[in-house]
């Protein structure tokens, strides 16, 4: 009659040497790919309401919108050419949004 130790000891090293295999595979399948880096043209804005507009509040310096020449108190009026007029804040904002780069 063998000893329970024994047993247990060779499925351990057993277990482990397996594990060293297929663990790592089964992480990296889980993990998600990189995704993209996404960002805007680097301005503050706000909706005026009444016009149903969106009004650039801050422009960062060196960005995007800053390179383009917008100010703060800008109307956006347009994005790729494309009239904005009646689209909710969320909308615009989510059209001008990007990979970077």
């Amino acid at each position: 009659m063998t000893s329970p130790r024994k047993p247990l000891a060779y499925l351990g090293f057993a277990f482990y040497l397996a594990a060293t295999f297929w663990l790592p595979q089964r992480i990296l399948a889980q993990t998600p790919p990189a995704q993209p880096e996404i960002g805007g043209i680097g301005i503050q804005s706000k909706t005026d309401e009444k016009a149903r507009q969106l009004v650039i509040q801050e422009v960062t310096p060196g960005g995007p919108a800053a390179r383009a020449g917008l100010k703060a108190g800008d109307i956006v009026l347009e994005v790729d050419g494309k009239t904005v007029a009646g689209e909710s804040q969320v909308q615009i904002i989510s059209r001008v949004r990007g990979v970077i780069g």
